[in-house]
């Protein structure tokens, strides 16, 4: 009889055939899932394609877009560019129907007069070159649809704030054009010259129009108020080497009741920018 046999008698028959030292079962160390490595962050996975209907032809198409919240802002240049991480966000900042050839940049892509929709169709869509799309919007492509917006503000006889506001954004992206340029380029210092010189260009025309919009439009301007717009005019004065009007307007921010601490810190920067310039 085994030891534990008299456990009956205690009324404990369920442990009558117990194991004193009952062995522990060997515990078999489960293998931790390997970790895949994280994937790449491809510029498609910042897009989507979203349906528009063209306000001249009627005709619905389809843009490449940013989603909303997908692209992480990394920093701010002096004159309000945006920089993101992963993608320039301003290249697909143009909606160009492919039918009819009527280009905007998205904030002003909507109605319009029907006497600027026959100007359109009378002077762009008969005229102009179609070009190749692609999901994936290279800065030779944003440029060229750039140049398709201000064609279209010219003929259309669009406020000089929209005018103003398409050659600042096509600065900027001429700007990360040049700021990517592949040193191994062919005629690298000649393409960059270049670059720098259609951005001046494009700053000072948007400098120009800005002006003019502020002397005879009414607040928000391209979607600034006061405050902002004549910040970005300061910086645009300075790009020129115009300290004076530029310090005027910094003046302006620094004494106004309205502008904001942010806005007054920038301006601050702009104000030690000048005292620089100026000794």
């Amino acid at each position: 009889m085994g030891i534990l046999s008299g456990l009956a008698d205690l009324g404990l028959e369920k442990l009558a055939g117990a194991e004193l030292y009952a062995k522990e079962e060997s515990k078999v160390e489960k293998a931790e899932p390997v970790k895949e490595a994280p994937k790449p962050v491809e510029e498609a996975d910042f897009l989507f394609e979203k349906t528009y209907e063209c306000p001249v032809c009627g005709k619905a198409f389809k843009e490449s877009t940013v989603k909303t919240g997908k692209a992480r802002l990394v920093k701010q240049d002096p004159d309000l560019r945006p920089v993101f991480n992963g993608i320039d966000t301003l290249k697909y900042d143009v909606v160009s129907c492919p039918h009819c050839a009527y280009t905007a940049v998205s904030k002003y892509y909507g109605a319009i007069a029907a006497p600027q929709a026959k100007l359109v169709k009378d002077n762009i869509s008969r005229n102009v070159v179609r070009f190749e799309r692609n999901k994936i919007v290279s800065y030779d492509e944003a440029i060229y649809r750039f140049r398709l917006a201000i064609a279209n503000c010219i003929v259309k006889k669009a406020k000089d704030s929209e005018k103003a506001y398409t050659c600042l954004r096509m600065a900027w992206v001429v700007r990360g054009k040049r700021e990517t340029l592949d040193p191994q380029t062919e005629d690298f210092e000649d393409v960059r010259s270049e670059l720098i010189d259609d951005e001046a260009e494009l700053l000072h025309n948007a400098l120009e129009g800005f002006i003019s919009a502020r002397q005879s439009e009414t607040f928000p301007i391209a979607g600034m108020d006061e405050i902002t717009l004549d910040y970005l005019l300061a910086v645009l004065f300075l790009k020129e080497q115009d300290v004076d009007n530029a310090a005027k307007l910094i003046a302006s921010i620094l004494s106004s009741k309205s502008a904001n601490s942010r806005m007054k810190d920038k301006a601050r920067e702009l104000k030690e920018k000048i005292l620089a310039m100026r000794k």
